[in-house]
């Protein structure tokens, strides 16, 4: 049986002026700043895939979506099983 994993991504700060509004509905805030958690996170090529489940965005998603971003962009990925916090925040 395949655990379900999520994700946590920083962005370097130049990204999010970069990317703009497209990226808001996927932002959260914590203690270590902005970041995106995720269901998954994988590279394709010069992009970072990464897919949500709407509970995980602002509330403005209402399907399951893949957004692609730079893979230049990323400054750090932490993944981990979903039961477990993965060092972002202290609730998942």
């Amino acid at each position: 049986m395949l655990k379900q994993m999520v994700c946590g991504v920083l962005l370097y700060d130049q990204a999010y002026d970069d990317i703009g509004d497209a990226l808001k509905p996927y932002i959260k805030e914590a203690a270590i700043g902005r970041y995106i958690y995720c269901n998954s996170a994988h590279q394709n090529g010069a992009f970072l895939d990464m897919i949500f489940k709407p509970e995980m965005c602002d509330g403005s998603v209402k399907d399951e979506m893949l957004i692609s971003i730079p893979i230049k962009a990323v400054k750090f990925i932490a993944s981990g099983n979903k039961t477990l916090p993965i060092g972002f925040t202290t609730t998942i």
